[in-house]
């Protein structure tokens, strides 16, 4: 299919498949390599040119181990760093992931790359009454579940948190596998217990209600988001043993497929704070509605109405999404109150990359409501995000809230109906009411994973403070060692500290030092791809 696309409409056709793919082609006519990859970026698929060779696969350990890649990619530390992520680079110099929704051209006269999906070309979508929005969406998120089991015909496995995103996969699945409306025969759901946790009442809920499913629990105890050792292997990643213990518990189940309910929270509008749709109204001149707008957000955010309505001014002013885009309920940024311990030439370069970002991206078009959601989602897929992780790519990790056309969907209504004013996630609540238990459906909040992750780097923290040897960050330069220490001890007896941030760096700092004691690239065998005699090779 891919192929007939491409040789009908070259790299525009790949835009028609919908799912999650990865690809490589040989243009015998344009005598060029093209790899491609899905819009999401789900299916991972790297690649390197080195002098006359062009060498590409699905697997950054096995294509960093076969090119002898060794050199680390500043670049890539500092969006690291600075962001959480890195658009378009590895942690080593000379491999690059294909972007997501984008084809890269390899000829003997260079590397090209080409979108060939875009948002901004969705029409909107308008219906006479609520009821059709919510009829839409319960349709297309039945189809996302259903159509991530169709090749499945024994056992899947989907994580449950007992937050509305896994809860609703999970019923979902279990509704179309008890109705043999798929292949797949039952369900074991992964569950991730931690001590105290608000979670457990709403899980056993989703586990009571579903009929197919077998719970698999996993412990904080037993799988901390990171420890000695356990930091990632060819990449910095959290939840290491996680993912391992439930490769084991699949590959002892046969399942083969992982469902996830990663970006739910992102593309059904759960947003506490959404009060740029006041702007909407100011941007189309409605000064009145836009009071009472403000008037709304005001009372529901608990902030005084002028705050609400000078914020909206400026969005609906730029073209930006910054500017309107900062939680009115908290007064300055952590990084702003404690810093992020960047060194003088990281912050400079952390800098120059953000303008060449902006500068590439503008969603002037976009209404002031959706340009967050819009700055949120890309920055999520240029990133690759939702890439399934090295330990788990022996099975089809897959995320229902990522189908296209339910992407597309939301992100086509009215921003005021997915959410409002004190009710986030407003259209998938009312949609999804014969799916989730009501005690889901109605639920506000869900436990966050600061606490596991605290629990998890205070000893990492506890370990350098008690050393005095030299730490590989301050060492290469990218992190002022003062600070960083002093925002350490900040976190060990639990005070402020930009937290978050302080993570990343953690967790840099002993990735590097395992690279240091070894081989931090393992992998399993890779099978090679049939290699084009002038100068590619290729792996799974």
């Amino acid at each position: 299919i891919a192929l007939a696309l491409y040789e009908k409409y070259g790299v525009e056709g790949f835009g028609a498949i919908v799912g999650d793919w990865s690809l490589a082609l040989w243009d015998s006519t344009a005598e060029a390599i093209v790899l491609a990859s899905d819009y999401a970026g789900v299916r991972p698929l790297y690649y390197s040119q080195q002098e006359s060779n062009v060498t590409w696969s699905s697997s950054l350990a096995r294509i960093v181990q076969y090119c002898g890649a060794e050199e680390l990619s500043r670049e890539y530390v500092v969006e690291y760093l600075g962001r959480g992520s890195s658009r378009g680079r590895t942690p080593y110099v000379g491999i690059f992931p294909v972007p997501a929704y984008h084809a890269v051209v390899i000829t003997s006269h260079g590397i090209s790359s080409q979108p060939f999906w875009s948002l901004q070309r969705i029409a909107p979508t308008r219906y006479a009454n609520d009821h059709d929005y919510e009829e839409r969406l319960h349709d297309l998120f039945r189809e996302a579940v259903s159509c991530r089991l169709e090749n499945s015909s024994g056992v899947v496995s989907a994580e449950l948190s007992g937050g509305l995103d896994s809860s609703a996969v999970v019923c979902m699945a279990d509704r179309l596998i008890a109705r043999r409306e798929v292949s797949a025969s039952h369900l074991t759901t992964v569950t991730y217990r931690q001590q105290g946790s608000a979670d457990e009442r709403f899980y056993r809920a989703v586990q009571e209600q579903c009929s197919t499913a077998e719970p698999f629990y996993l412990t904080a105890e037993h799988c901390p988001a990171a420890q000695v050792g356990a930091v990632g292997t060819a990449a910095p990643a959290w939840w290491q043993l996680r993912q391992t213990l439930t490769a084991d518990h699949m590959r002892q189940a046969g399942a083969s497929v992982l469902l996830t309910g990663q970006t739910g929270d992102l593309v059904m509008a759960n947003w506490l704070d959404d009060s740029e749709q006041t702007a909407d109204y100011l941007q189309k001149g409605h000064f009145r509605a836009a009071a009472a707008e403000a008037l709304c957000w005001s009372r529901s955010l608990r902030v005084p109405i002028y705050s609400v309505l000078w914020r909206s001014l400026r969005s609906s002013l730029s073209g930006s999404p910054v500017t309107g885009n900062l939680d009115l309920s908290e007064v300055t940024s952590a990084s702003a109150k404690h810093g992020d311990s960047l060194s003088s030439d990281s912050r400079d370069m952390l800098i120059e990359t953000e303008k060449t970002r902006f500068q590439r991206r503008s969603w002037g078009d976009a209404l002031p409501s959706a340009r967050k959601r819009l700055s949120s989602l890309f920055s999520l897929l240029d990133g690759r995000l939702l890439q399934c992780p090295e330990t788990l790519q022996e099975f089809s990790c897959t995320h229902p809230y990522s189908h296209r056309p339910l992407v597309e969907f939301m992100f086509s209504i009215p921003s005021g109906l997915t959410c409002r004013p004190g009710e986030p996630r407003r259209l998938m609540r009312r949609a999804f009411a014969d799916v989730l238990p009501n005690i889901v459906r109605t639920r506000r909040s869900k436990a966050i994973y600061d606490t596991a992750f605290r629990n998890a780097i205070v000893p990492l923290a506890n370990h350098i403070l008690k050393e005095a040897g030299c730490l590989q960050v301050v060492e290469r330069g990218y992190i002022d060692g003062a600070s960083f220490k002093g925002r350490l001890n900040r976190l060990v007896n639990g005070m402020e500290c930009n937290e978050g941030q302080l993570r990343q760096i953690l967790l840099l700092e002993f990735w590097l030092r395992r690279r240091g004691h070894g081989p931090t690239t393992e992998c399993p065998d890779a099978t090679p791809m049939r290699a084009h005699s002038v100068a590619a090779s290729g792996f799974h």
